[in-house]
């Protein structure tokens, strides 16, 4: 595909994709007008920032570089992905909404009234951003193996998390790991992008003696995947995450 067509691309759903992400959030709950992205990265801004600057409209986000939005309700927050599903070329295949997925994770025990940046600093906003770069790493291949098995376990270095997380949230190595894929209510599983379905994938942290389950469950790790995942589902509130939740396992 030519450059001149990888540019109509973006012009073309540009407005259509700030559009769904915002209707599919603000259904949930009060969407943040902010959007954090590396500051080398400032096309990610939102147009009406860019207005306000004088500046030309930015580009859509990329998958290369996804950036974060936050999203507040009383009692919890949710940070989300913004770029892996924003309409993309490719040299061996049609256009597709990025990588048909986003990510997002919900939690409580953060404050509503917490600022943008500190909710990006937390615990919740350093493990989204850490499973949306290792998405946009991978790619197609993340989503097919998340097609595939269901879920998917990953662990995740060098996040800063509280203290009182040692040894029951965070591992003797300081890893921490997330499950990925759980669905439920109250969240939206898939949402019709323009040309492509695309999904919400959910990211649930796991207590160090679950992710040990999963690890060594005698029916192997899909099996373990799935039993956790059942035992998240009867605990209740499977798609909130919280460092005070008691381990399944």
């Amino acid at each position: 595909m030519s450059e001149m067509d990888e540019l109509d691309i973006s012009e073309r759903y540009e407005a259509q994709m700030w559009a769904l992400h915002d209707d599919v959030w603000s259904a949930w709950g009060r969407l943040d007008q902010e959007v954090s992205a590396p500051r080398y990265q400032s096309r990610f801004l939102p147009t009406e920032i860019w207005a306000n600057m004088g500046i030309n409209e930015p580009e859509p986000p990329s998958i290369d570089h996804p950036s974060y939005r936050v999203v507040r309700r009383q009692y919890g927050l949710v940070v989300t992905s913004l770029g892996l599903s924003f309409p993309t070329t490719w040299s061996d295949a049609e256009p597709t909404n990025g990588i048909e997925v986003e990510v997002y994770a919900a939690a409580t025990g953060i404050s509503a009234d917490a600022s943008f940046a500190d909710v990006m600093g937390s615990w919740l906003g350093q493990v989204v951003a850490a499973v949306a770069r290792t998405a946009s790493q991978h790619g197609f291949r993340f989503t097919r193996n998340l097609e595939h098995y269901g879920t998917l376990s990953i662990s995740l270095p060098g996040l800063d998390f509280p203290p009182e997380a040692a040894g029951t949230y965070v591992d003797g190595d300081g890893l921490v790991t997330v499950l990925l894929g759980l669905t439920g209510e109250g969240f939206p599983n898939v949402v019709a992008g323009p040309l492509s379905e695309i999904r919400m994938v959910n990211i649930k942290v796991l207590t160090v003696a679950e992710t040990a389950f999963c690890v060594s469950g005698t029916g192997g790790v899909t099996d373990a995947r799935a039993e956790i995942a059942n035992r998240l589902a009867a605990q209740g509130d499977p798609l909130w995450s919280s460092l005070t939740r008691p381990s399944v396992v």
